[in-house]
């Protein structure tokens, strides 16, 4: 059995495993990464040319998208190139779809699936299934 701080290492091991698994499941995301949907038109355009509390504040469609912005204006912090954000976008979707797999290994859901090995076949297909709709 594992002690609590292997575990939490181990969830960054299989973040780190996953991030790379899916990259390269899916070469277009290093070949040639494109802004997809709002992305480009909501939420580079508004990091870039409102307020903070602008692209806080703003709907989208009836809908409050607070994580896409603080990413987008995370990204605005830095003075990159407008060819990387794309690479960038990708990247921090990438890490996200990683991390909420992988967080399945931590000891906090051994509660909910007592078995490693369910647990570890969660977090693998959650990883695999990804990119489809559900």
């Amino acid at each position: 059995m594992l002690t609590n701080l292997r575990r939490c290492a181990l969830f960054w091991i299989i973040l780190a495993l996953l991030f790379v698994l899916n990259f390269q499941l899916h070469p277009s995301l290093y070949q040639q990464p494109e802004m997809w949907a709002e992305a480009g038109n909501n939420y580079y355009y508004h990091a870039r040319h409102d307020t903070l509390w602008q692209n806080l504040l703003q709907d989208d469609y009836g809908y409050l998208p607070l994580l896409p912005r603080l990413f987008s204006l995370a990204v605005e912090i830095f003075p990159l190139p407008v060819a990387w954000i794309p690479w960038i976008y990708q990247w921090i979707a990438l890490l996200f779809i990683s991390a909420c797999s992988a967080i399945f290994a931590l000891p906090f859901f051994r509660f909910t699936l007592t078995s490693d090995t369910l647990r570890g076949l969660l977090w693998l297909s959650l990883a695999l299934i990804s990119d489809k709709p559900v």
